[in-house]
Order: C-alpha cells, then sequence, then structure tokens
C-alpha cells in the first residue's frame, strides 16, 4: 500500500501526491484538532513531570550546605571494619571552602574544614588531604595540620596555573610507592611524593574532565574527557600512571565528551562511561564498547 506523507507549507497541504488546498474550514478544524493534542500532551507531560519530581522528593532528604554549590564529596573512614559509633567522615568541595561532617551528627552539623572562600573542585588523602582549585595562581594545596593549609603540587601543568577538575590517590599498595594523578584542562600528572610535585603530560590537545583509579587493581588508572574535537577522551595506564594508552578519541556524535567512569568492585574489566549524552560500556577494560 502506498504511503501518503502529508505536511505544511506556506499555508498549503502537500502530499507526496501532489499539492491539495483544503477549504478554509477544513483547515481551522484540522489547526484546532492539533491544538487540541498539543494541550492534552502537554497538560499530560507536565502531570508526569511533577508526580517524578514529588517522588525524587518524598524518596532523599536534605543532608545540608543548601546555600553552597557543592562540587565533589568524598567519604573516609579510618576503620578497617565497620564501626556503628565512628562510621566515617563526609567532605565536600564546594564553592567557599571544603566542608566535613561526622556521618553519625545531624545534617545540620556541618563544619568548616578549610580553605574558606576558595572555589574547591576535588580532594583526596594521600597521606595527607590534598584539594585542586578551580582558580587562582596555586591551584593545589595540602593540609598540614587541623587549620593550615600550604601551596603543594609543584610542577603540575608546567609551570602555567590549570583549573584542577580531580585529584586521584591510591591506597598503600605492597611493593608499589603511593602515587597521586590529577587532571585539569589539558593537563594530567603524577605525583609519587604525595603530591608535592608533579610530572607528566601537559597542554594535550583536549581536556580532561576526570581520573579514576581502580580500586581492586590500583595501578590501573582511567583518565578522560573531551578530545581536540569535542568528542569523548579516555586513556589508561596500568604502570601507576608512568605510560597512558589511548582507549577512545572522537568516539560516537560529534560534541560528547567523557564525564566520568565507573569500574566495578570485583569485576573491574568492566566499565561504564559516562558521556555528555548518554552511557557506554565495556567488559574488557574499556578496549571494545
Amino acid at each position: 500500500m502506498k504511503k501518503t506523507i502529508v505536511t505544511k507549507w506556506s499555508g498549503r497541504y502537500t502530499t507526496n501526491e501532489g499539492v491539495t488546498p483544503p477549504s478554509p474550514d477544513c483547515d481551522q478544524l484540522k489547526e484546532d484538532a492539533m491544538c487540541n493534542r498539543t494541550r492534552t500532551l502537554l497538560t499530560f507531560t507536565t502531570a508526569i513531570v511533577l508526580m517524578g519530581t514529588h517522588q525524587i522528593i518524598a524518596q532523599w532528604d536534605h543532608y545540608g550546605l543548601e546555600n553552597r554549590r557543592v562540587n565533589a564529596l568524598e567519604f573516609k573512614t579510618w576503620n578497617t571494619t565497620p564501626d556503628p559509633i565512628d562510621p566515617g567522615t563526609l567532605y565536600a568541595c564546594t564553592d567557599s571552602g571544603v566542608y566535613r561532617l561526622e556521618v553519625e551528627l545531624p545534617a545540620t552539623s556541618w563544619e568548616m574544614f578549610g580553605l574558606a572562600g576558595k572555589v574547591v573542585n576535588t580532594i583526596t588523602f594521600a597521606d595527607r588531604w590534598l584539594v585542586g582549585l578551580n582558580s587562582g595562581t596555586n591551584l593545589i594545596y595540602q593540609q598540614d595540620n587541623a587549620t593550615s593549609w600550604s601551596v603543594t603540587g609543584a610542577g603540575f601543568g608546567g609551570g602555567n596555573p590549570t583549573v584542577v577538575n580531580r585529584i586521584d590517590a591510591t591506597a598503600p599498595i605492597p611493593n608499589v610507592r603511593r602515587y597521586v594523578v590529577a587532571c585539569g584542562g589539558g593537563d594530567l600528572g603524577r605525583s609519587t611524593d604525595y603530591g608535592r610535585t608533579f610530572t607528566g603530560y601537559w597542554g594535550f590537545f583536549g581536556g580532561f574532565n576526570f581520573v579514576k583509579m581502580d580500586s581492586l587493581r590500583p595501578t590501573t588508572v582511567y583518565a578522560g574527557g573531551m578530545s581536540g574535537l569535542w568528542g569523548p577522551l579516555l586513556l589508561k595506564s596500568v604502570d601507576t600512571a608512568k605510560t597512558w594508552e589511548l582507549l577512545m578519541e572522537g568516539y560516537g556524535v560529534p560534541s560528547n565528551p567523557a564525564n566520568d567512569i565507573a569500574i566495578h568492585p570485583t569485576s573491574p574489566d568492566t566499565v561504564w562511561l559516562a558521556f555528555e549524552h548518554g552511557i557506554a560500556k565495556s567488559v574488557d577494560g574499556g578496549h571494545t564498547w
């Protein structure tokens, strides 16, 4: 059966069988019917959105810092086994410093941890707390004691200040020196002295959004972001970030950078890569998707 396609252009209805100028009454009736269907669809869609919003609000509780923009969270426990008396501490990187909360306390108990007034993007622990800032001349700081912070990360960015998007550090590795990886802009750096100095790749044609270490295989680390052609970028190292393998550059549609990666905690060859538009899955450590 031949399919007739109807479109409207310049006040006339055109089909693939020719042009048929309908009567004004017919034209008006079709427009009225279309408007009615549109209003019904919008009403139905609005109802679904409102219902979904209500469900989200009902399932989540506010946990404080409503007056701050929170850029990243880090949970830290010093216990090797679960401890109901001291379950751990939550750290929040915000647009004005780092806050912390002992998770057994009420959500109103957030306190300033340090760097008030500075926009903090990321935090990690490597013998001491390290943070990456969003702007300024010095972009990596270390905590010296409970109240004092100082500039560290010499060499990151090759001497040019670069926004630090993420810092990640391993737990101690048997027979392997503990290392730190940081990224930001087109820079990807490695440190083996707890973040005091960095060496790496500076001025990469593109931009990095994340670094993430494999908790089961801590010598493995991923880094990703946007390639020079606005597509996704993904690199992988299996030797504590000494060398890198390019896994993905420009995969899929243009303007689709990679924003984060999730690594399966017990089957680390399974990873999920989050793009600006969608998610991809790999079961061979990122070589095929």
